[in-house]
């Protein structure tokens, strides 16, 4: 792959770039990252700038996705107060009086409702959200 501007001994690898596509997926489409390479500032710039502008995008989507409002019930928003505190499934359970396995239900549904993966993750998107307090 020639590039604009490259010196001719020096060799750029194009690396696979995710990019929005339609209806919400993602393609990867191939960007050069290396710009030592690439002499021409011109060049250089129209990168960067590219780089910078998807990568705004992706910030104020996740902000925008941060700021919905989420309903969660009393009793997730209780469990995954103690969660926050650093607290167990199984000693969240014990003052909350409920099962093991319902408060990994709860907070199961406290994951999905605030499009989490992980229970941390879903604390933290709870205090982004103003649910939960540490």
């Amino acid at each position: 792959m020639e590039i604009p501007g490259a010196p001719q001994t020096a060799r750029a690898r194009p690396h696979p770039t995710p990019v929005q596509g339609s209806y919400g997926t993602e393609v990867c489409q191939p960007i050069i990252y290396d710009l030592r390479v690439i002499a021409d500032e011109e060049t250089k710039e129209v990168l960067i700038a590219l780089f910078a502008g998807r990568k705004a995008y992706a910030l104020s989507a996740a902000l925008a996705a941060g700021t919905q409002a989420v309903k969660l019930t009393p009793r997730e928003r209780e469990a995954l107060q103690w969660i926050a505190a650093g607290k167990t499934s199984w000693e969240a359970s014990m003052i909350l009086r409920v099962s093991e396995k319902a408060i990994d239900k709860i907070i199961a549904s406290a994951v999905v409702k605030l499009n989490a993966v992980t229970r941390a993750q879903s604390v933290a998107n709870a205090i982004r959200a103003g649910e939960v307090e540490l």
